[in-house]
């Protein structure tokens, strides 16, 4: 089990094989189709842009370690900032002045403002449960969401989020732990459309099944 204490950066580990895990560390607890869409949008809304140090886009560094988190980072000519705010009080959310004020034992959400009034072309954010663990990440592009990942207690991917790239159409997949469709949830222009296991049902449904999916891995 992973601890804000006992995180270590592994920015500094330069063999071959350490390398090759850090490049991985984005698609750990991904299935294959999640993997290959996700790449896809990327490029789509990002293109082939430098993301040296731009939390969730480069895959020289592990994002699930809060500590390797900057505390601003550049892209495209603006300068974000990090805000940090508590989430273990459930629906009251509370400021955390300083990355030293957050401890192990606190759910928190780290996000970057660029400090204007108006949201920022690029959002990342990373929601951490209080034994360390990635709860959600989000990359989101001009309010478009590339992705967005949800994760069980175990590391493996509940929801996947997108706007699609192409059609700008907005849905939601569920997976269970062994990494299987489950339902899937689209918002197209003129309607919604629910699945669960392959068959149409309505949304309510769904709710009620992704919900009792989850709670059959919790912790």
């Amino acid at each position: 089990m992973r601890r804000l204490a006992l995180a270590m950066s592994i920015q500094a580990m330069t063999s071959g094989a350490a390398f090759s895990a850090i490049l991985r560390t984005l698609d750990d607890g991904l299935p294959p189709s999640v993997i290959e869409i996700m790449h896809k949008q990327i490029e789509r809304y990002l293109g082939t842009n430098d993301f040296k140090g731009v939390p969730l886009l480069d895959r020289t560094i592990d994002w699930n370690f809060f500590t390797n988190w900057p505390d601003q980072f550049s892209f495209k000519g603006d300068t974000y900032r990090l805000e940090l705010t508590d989430t273990s009080g459930g629906d009251y959310f509370v400021e955390i002045k300083a990355r030293a004020d957050v401890r192990p034992g606190m759910r928190f959400l780290a996000r970057y403002s660029t400090g204007t009034d108006f949201s920022p072309s690029l959002g990342v954010s990373s929601v951490w449960r209080g034994d360390g663990s990635v709860s959600d990440r989000i990359v989101d592009v001009g309010g478009m969401r590339v992705f967005g990942h949800q994760f069980f207690a175990t590391g493996r991917l509940y929801m996947f989020a997108r706007h699609d790239a192409e059609t700008k159409h907005y849905s939601l997949e569920f997976f269970d732990a062994s990494g299987r469709l489950m339902g899937t949830d689209t918002w197209t222009a003129t309607k919604r459309k629910c699945k669960w296991e392959g068959a149409v049902i309505d949304h309510d449904t769904l709710l009620k099944k992704s919900r009792e999916l989850y709670k059959q891995f919790e912790k």
